[in-house]
């Protein structure tokens, strides 16, 4: 018995990463983002996205209803004033936004839902229309048809409810507020090394 314990309670902390040619091959203890209480998708039938800042694609995968699609989309950019900064990589939770054609992407890091990544320091990132053709810390669909596809499967797959830090001006609102999650997104750099849009029939 104690062996099969240790064997189960190995699996758990074991930290086993993803490969250059599967990032999204992750162990179910890391998916969880080492928290796997409070960062759960209970029937496992939510959207996971990955982001290519390298070749500027974004690929989504909906578990529940087993469809993908694979559009162009950007972060960052060049404008008149000067150059923007794109979304930094890693783990975000894809949720609800006041504002439509918008989602906020919430850092899936130790202070889940005060909108701020926690290693950049760098808060407000959204996924949103094409709009100005530059984007500050978002990631934007290159073109409508784009944004139709990535908000038509947001707006279709199984979604459940957390807790975020409102957003809200009024003083005397609630410090806290509830939000729709979608789903799941990885921001990576390959610089073209790896075809990120192949996501993993098992995430």
């Amino acid at each position: 018995m104690l062996s099969t314990t240790a064997h189960a309670a190995s699996r758990l902390t074991a930290q086993v990463g993803f490969t250059a040619s599967n990032p999204m091959m992750f162990n179910r203890y890391a998916y969880g983002n080492n928290n796997p209480y409070k960062y759960v998708d209970p029937d496992g039938m939510e959207v996971r996205a990955i982001f290519d800042l390298s070749i500027r694609t974004l690929s989504m995968r909906d578990l529940d209803r087993g469809n993908r699609v694979v559009v162009n989309a950007f972060s960052g950019g060049t404008f008149f004033h000067g150059s923007f900064e794109p979304i930094p990589g890693g783990r975000y939770a894809i949720l609800s936004h006041p504002d439509e054609d918008r989602y906020r992407l919430e850092a899936l890091d130790s202070n889940f839902g005060d909108d701020i990544q926690e290693s950049s320091g760098r808060s407000l990132f959204r996924l949103h229309h094409y709009g100005s053709g530059v984007s500050e810390g978002c990631i934007a669909a290159s073109d409508d048809d784009g944004w139709e596809q990535i908000d038509g499967m947001l707006q279709n797959t199984s979604t459940r409810e957390t807790i975020i830090d409102s957003k809200s001006r009024n003083r005397f609102a609630s410090r806290t507020e509830s939000a729709t999650v979608f789903g799941r997104l990885m921001v990576i750099d390959t610089s073209g090394r790896i075809e990120s849009q192949k996501l993993k029939e098992n995430d």
